[in-house]
């Protein structure tokens, strides 16, 4: 059995190279390659070994830029999403219960279908849920949300963000110092701007901050503004506003945002007094 020639430095740098062995036999794969082996153990083939540490290497590759996908695609939902309820998360249209012929059954059926629009990444158009608090709006949203990310193929960003608790966390801002704080107004610009499917909910809550003085009532505008224009469609929005108030409250450049393809889709799901308060009474 013949040693395995190899260069010094190479055998001053990896010393076990010296007891490697070439053998007569060759490897079936490779008819000229000889097959080698270290002492007690079984031969093996060079080229073999070395096409399979980079199929290895190109596997632990794709494995990571899979993973890295997921997180920047399906786990968003869940990780970056701002719920004022936690209870929301657990929504979908399997547990949205509504009576056969109901107003709030036909929702549903609607929703499902614009949900089935938003499969299709080059969809752009916008939708409106409006209607009194209590009355499933919020859950249908989350339902059409978590539609689309279980099922859109490849995977793509959707997130949930309730007004109300970002613009609380925006105003919290105030008591830090800069570069202390992530929730500002620059970060929820990018967050939603960059979302591939987006739900503002309960969309005029916000307005609350109006009365405080005219200061907030500019950065509400900017803010939403700001995040809007990023957007391209792709927005779910759930309010309580009827149309003349959002035309009031909201400067035209908001409201032509929110509204786009709305009315050419018919992308509005609307409840009416038909549908009573999910909440039920409390008395």
């Amino acid at each position: 059995m013949a040693e395995l020639t190899s260069k010094p430095f190479m055998a001053d740098a990896f010393p076990e190279l010296k007891k490697l062995r070439r053998l007569p036999e060759t490897c079936d794969k490779h008819p000229t390659e000889h097959l080698v082996a270290m002492p007690g153990q079984q031969p093996f083939c060079q080229l073999c070994a070395i096409e399979a540490k980079q199929a290895a290497d190109l596997d632990f590759q794709r494995q990571f830029f899979e993973r890295k996908k997921h997180r920047l695609t399906y786990e968003v939902l869940d990780r970056d999403s701002i719920f004022d309820d936690d209870d929301d998360r657990q929504r979908d249209f399997t547990n949205y219960e509504a009576k056969d012929g109901s107003e709030a059954a036909k929702n549903k059926q609607l929703a499902r279908h614009i949900a089935g629009k938003y499969l299709h990444a080059d969809y752009k158009a916008n939708t409106i849920l409006t209607g009194n608090a209590g009355t499933g709006k919020t859950h249908l949203a989350v339902s059409m949300l978590r539609a689309v990310n279980d099922h859109i193929n490849p995977s793509v960003s959707c997130l949930f963000v309730s007004v109300t608790s970002m613009m609380e966390l925006i105003k919290d801002v105030f008591g830090y110092r800069a570069g202390d704080y992530k929730y500002t107004a620059e970060y929820f610009t990018r967050l939603l701007g960059d979302a591939n499917l987006l739900v503002i909910d309960d969309l005029g809550s916000e307005s609350t901050y109006r009365a405080a003085a005219a200061e907030a009532t500019d950065f509400v505008q900017k803010t939403l503004f700001g995040i809007l224009n990023r957007r391209h469609g792709r927005t779910i929005i759930t309010t309580n506003l009827t149309m003349s108030e959002m035309k009031r409250i909201y400067n035209t450049k908001i409201l032509s945002r929110m509204l786009r393809g709305v009315r050419a889709e018919g992308n509005v799901i609307k409840f009416t007094d038909a549908t009573e308060d999910k909440r039920g009474d409390l008395f």
